[in-house]
């Protein structure tokens, strides 16, 4: 009996293409993220291992880098993690739904990436449990080879691992908001928000290899990012105080209080990369950073609105100029 997940694994192109043409792949790169037509597009009908490799050539022959200084050294990251980008590509091969029509489809851009496959998120699997379920793939038997391969991980998703590398490189969360019953859809920015971050979570990772500690887990790095972002609602408590036994948050105010920041270690790397701003929170000076980043221009109440007043318009002035002259 020839089955889809034996077509996938090691049908020849002729041959998908006649018995599972909703297997193919559709990979289209647009240099501006407005623009309705692609400047190149590629259809992949090739049996999965050699599908990941095309696609994977396809993106990193657009690939750049952003490179990050720390003292005299500089690190380059890529936009996109040939990792992340696997991994993505696996959860949409092995968890799309083979009975609707429409193929695997990502829309590459200089600096984002998007991949939609046909049919919603597996039984169980919800936006807001979709890196603690474990869910049940449409094709255990796929599954179960590329498992046994060493393609997947053992949650069949990877999606924890994905969370990790990515905000792990100071970028932002995946994005599968756009997600509903027909389709998954993730979203990966190559852009990087934090480069403090990215160093910080570097050398943690470094510490704990050559200390044999435990690495940190998905949860664990998720709670870091919200923090350094000021989101202190809904965060599980049990990683809460993990992290503050472990030294890497610490509390802020009143000993009763519930509120929390990352460890001084944090501050050493966003003291070399931003300079010393004296008088401003780690948060006030992200907040302002990552306007600046995104948008050729802003007005001062922008800057007012995202800090939520806790600044006066004269002390976001000063901000935003002294981080304008570190920049040039």
């Amino acid at each position: 009996v020839l089955t889809n997940a034996a077509l996938i694994l090691l049908g020849k192109s002729e041959i998908l293409e006649k018995y599972l043409p909703q297997a193919r792949i559709m990979i289209e790169y647009r240099i501006n993220e407005g623009q309705i037509h692609f400047d190149k597009r590629e259809v992949i009908r090739e049996p999965v291992l050699l599908a990941i490799e095309t696609v994977w050539n396809f993106i990193d022959s657009y690939n750049g880098e952003i490179p990050i200084r720390e003292n005299a050294m500089i690190t380059r990251v890529p936009f996109f993690n040939k990792k992340v980008i696997r991994e993505a590509l696996l959860n949409a091969i092995a968890h799309r739904n083979y009975a609707m029509n429409g193929e695997i489809i990502i829309k590459l851009f200089p600096q984002k990436i998007i991949f939609s496959n046909p049919g919603g998120f597996p039984p169980g699997v919800t936006l807001d449990n979709l890196i603690k379920v474990i869910s049940t793939p449409r094709s255990a038997l796929l599954t179960e080879v590329l498992l046994r391969t060493g393609y997947v991980e053992r949650s069949g998703q990877g999606v924890d691992m994905i969370f990790s590398q990515q905000l792990s490189e100071g970028k932002p969360e995946p994005d599968y908001s756009d997600s509903d019953y027909y389709q998954v859809s993730l979203e990966l920015s190559g852009k990087i928000e934090s480069e403090p971050f990215f160093l910080f979570m570097r050398e943690l990772s470094q510490q704990r290899r050559e200390n044999s500690r435990r690495q940190l887990s998905a949860f664990d790095i998720i709670t870091l990012n919200n923090i350094r972002l000021g989101k202190q609602t809904g965060i599980d408590p049990k990683v809460l105080d993990t992290l503050l036994q472990e030294g890497l948050i610490k509390k802020i105010g009143p000993s009763n209080s519930n509120r929390f920041t990352l460890s001084d270690a944090y501050f050493t790397y966003e003291k070399s990369i931003l300079g010393d701003i004296g008088g401003y929170s780690q948060l006030h000076i992200e907040k302002v950073a990552s306007l600046l980043s995104k948008n050729d221009s802003c007005k001062i109440s922008d800057f007012t609105n995202a800090l939520e007043g806790s600044l006066t318009r004269k002390q976001v002035r000063t901000l935003v100029n002294r981080l304008i002259d570190i920049a040039i």
